[in-house]
């Protein structure tokens, strides 16, 4: 019984944590919401772009894990349009219950 209450929880938990991420990324946000700050704060050399080390320098965990794949143009830096359009992916991938 408690293993199905999990099999449903964490999906759950997933999916949202995922919703309020892209929330505060969507056009309606404060343009100085957490992530933003966090996001300008790691910008080092102020190019718009996280280059790999710069999230892990500001400590950005999600962009840094997952870099290679956030980098849709494989230019080397991932911007906030690039993290939106991951998450937004992630979000259709995951399966409804």
């Amino acid at each position: 019984m408690q293993m199905a209450s999990l099999s449903v929880v964490i999906p759950v938990l997933f999916i949202s944590g995922i919703v309020l991420a892209q929330q505060s990324l969507s056009s309606n946000a404060q343009p100085h919401s957490s992530f933003t700050e966090r996001f300008h704060a790691a910008d080092a050399n102020s190019d718009g772009a996280l280059s790999k080390e710069e999230a892990q320098a500001g400590q950005m965990t999600s962009i840094a894990e997952h870099f290679e794949e956030i980098d849709a143009d494989k230019d080397g830096g991932v911007t906030q349009g690039e993290f939106r359009s991951y998450l937004q992916r992630r979000l259709r991938a995951a399966p409804m219950m």
